[in-house]
């Protein structure tokens, strides 16, 4: 085969070309690209078919595509990899040391420590029943009966040992997790499992069981099956001897745990028992045995030792224990206190150390809580952690009116549902503050003041009604009254004045709207002016006074006659009267009806 050398093209071996100008400057026009694509061809064979990194990818690509498609390259390389593991663990042991024993230190240690244990019982077992009439006696029966003696032993002195345990698929007699204990005589799995779901429909089938009844238990001998089934599985145990009564529970609770993790799996179960492979350390709790007079191989002080320290461990945790709930009896009598106290709760506690903690909610209203736990045996141990709230609780919401509002003692105050229901007497200004102040206090949804009342302005509601019962007549065709009514007329305007001034000591200014009538004697445009000059004759005299009582002037010409039919009485004047108190407007005991 000729190298790459040889077959590489000599370009200096080609043709020469053409020196005529004329058909190299066709040959540009016409083989541009195609000049360029033989340049790159000739640098790319010059230099190699491919770069030394070219080739790496080439390679690398190449292994992992046939790895993906065909075991036969991972069986070649194989071999070298193990040489070269080898080979490195002759070179680097103490590497692979420092790697290893973390991780097969614990469990080498441990398969010692359960290897040597098994060895001294049986060592001490093994003394015990030599050197006894008993062992005697064994020694005899082996002779005779041709059993080794450990077997005669074993016989006379096995309580129960549980032998295998299988997890079997019901429906298909599968075995999904198989294991034995290490001194059983070796068994067919899938043998043993295929007879016990033949023996069970075999009796189901037989006494007309229902679907859902299993076989719960066998006896042979010696032997003892006990079985506990759920849906499409079921747990066998096969136990030389006499379980103890509990056993079955244990069983039972293996099985519900076993169900519990594994059900995804037996739902979608077709024959592969590798997904059952971690079960076994479920099954590994039953696989106990017990001895007769295991509780027998101590002597008597060895006894009497281990009495006197299950006493005093006993007694120790008796101790704590009682310790213990004394404190946590503390603790509960402690929250229940501080729960008792109106805006606080305590949401949690939890022990930190030597310590309790308590979070809590705590409105600001409320009691101190070391104050409220004072005197608890636990109280110094107990730290608090408290986030603030605002509590609706009615004691707090009461609290928290009071610090919000200084009560007379002329006021009562009752709280109930959320209404806050104020009656009595009091000022007028505190009257109007209160509501203000309260109207915002969380926990109050309404405040009723209809049965508070201020003296004081009783009192200028009794002057503004006799002042509003007050009507000044005038003569035909005048503006200003005479005789009597002239007199009323000062008089109307001295109550007015006095009514400013008691007002003004309130913070109240009163105003007046007055309405001037006529009688229908002349026109319409007549009987309006002089309605309205008669109703301006009391605001002339009432400023004429100094008074600076805002009023409204209206007249009302002849529409509205007085009552009692006489023309005198419609050529009057009327009266109301407002109290105000900037910026709101106060509306005073009365009616404008």
């Amino acid at each position: 085969m000729a190298s790459l050398e040889e077959e590489r093209i000599r370009w200096d071996a080609l043709p020469e070309e053409s020196g005529d100008p004329e058909i190299k400057r066709l040959k540009e026009l016409l083989f541009k690209r195609e000049s360029a694509i033989v340049e790159q061809l000739k640098a790319m064979f010059d230099k190699g078919p491919y770069s030394p990194r070219e080739i790496n990818k080439l390679i690398s690509e190449s292994i992992v595509q046939s790895a993906l498609k065909d075991r036969r390259i991972a069986n070649a390389i194989a071999p070298i990899v193990e040489d070269v593991v080898s080979n490195s663990m002759h070179t680097h042991k103490n590497d692979f040391v420092d790697i290893l024993f973390p991780l097969m230190g614990p469990s080498i240690r441990k398969s010692i420590s359960e290897n040597f244990r098994t060895m001294l019982e049986n060592f001490s077992r093994s003394i015990e029943n030599a050197i006894s009439w008993r062992g005697i006696k064994w020694r005899l029966e082996a002779l005779k009966s041709g059993k080794s003696f450990s077997d005669v032993v074993f016989l006379h002195t096995i309580v129960y040992r549980v032998e295998h345990i299988f997890f079997v698929h019901s429906e298909t007699g599968f075995v999904l997790s198989h294991l034995h204990n290490s001194g059983a005589d070796a068994q067919d799995a899938d043998v043993i499992s295929a007879m016990l779901t033949a023996i069970s429909d075999f009796v189901r089938d037989c006494f007309a069981g229902e679907k859902s009844d299993n076989l719960e238990s066998l006896r042979m001998g010696q032997f003892n099956i006990v079985i506990e089934a759920q849906k499409d599985v079921y747990l066998a145990c096969v136990i030389r001897g006499n379980p103890p009564a509990d056993f079955g529970a244990r069983v039972r609770g293996t099985l519900d745990s076993l169900v519990s993790e594994f059900r995804p799996q037996i739902n979608a179960f077709k024959g592969d028992a590798s997904l059952f492979n971690q079960s076994i350390r479920y099954l590994e709790a039953l696989l106990d045995e017990q001895f007769a007079g295991e509780s027998k191989r101590f002597p008597t002080w060895g006894k009497e030792v281990v009495a006197a320290l299950a006493v005093l461990l006993l007694s120790f945790a008796g101790y704590q224990t009682w310790y213990s709930l004394k404190s946590g009896w503390y603790i509960e009598e402690a929250v229940n206190k501080l729960n008792s106290e109106p805006g606080i709760t305590v949401m949690s506690t939890d022990k930190i150390d030597d310590n309790w903690r308590m979070i809590m909610l705590r409105d600001d209203l409320s009691a101190d809580p070391e104050r409220v736990i004072e005197g608890n045996p636990e109280a110094d141990r107990i730290l608090f952690q408290i986030t603030p709230f605002v509590s609706l609780e009615k004691a707090i919401v009461l609290r928290r009116i009071r610090n919000a509002i200084a009560l007379p003692a002329t006021v009562d105050m009752t709280f109930d549902d959320g209404v806050l229901t104020l009656s009595g007497t009091a000022s007028l200004i505190w009257i109007d503050n209160t509501r203000k102040i309260l109207q915002n206090l969380p926990g109050i949804r309404w405040i009723n003041t209809s049965g508070l009342s201020d003296p004081d302005v009783s009192l200028l509601a009794d002057i503004i009604e006799q002042i509003e019962a007050v009507e000044i007549e005038f003569p035909l065709g005048q503006a200003v009254p005479v005789g009597k009514n002239a007199v009323l007329l000062e008089e109307l305007v001295d109550s007015l004045v006095d009514l400013e001034f008691q007002a003004g000591k309130l913070g109240l200014v009163p105003t007046l709207s007055v309405y001037g009538h006529a009688d229908r004697v002349g026109n319409v445009n007549f009987n309006y002016n002089i309605s309205i000059a008669r109703s301006q004759t009391l605001a002339a005299m009432l400023y004429a006074r100094g008074s600076t009582i805002p009023i409204s002037i209206y007249g009302m010409g002849s529409q509205y006659p007085s009552h009692n039919g006489n023309a005198q009485s419609n050529r009057r004047i009327e009266l109301k009267v407002k109290l105000v108190q900037m910026p709101q407007v106060l509306q005073i005991k009365r009616s404008e009806q």
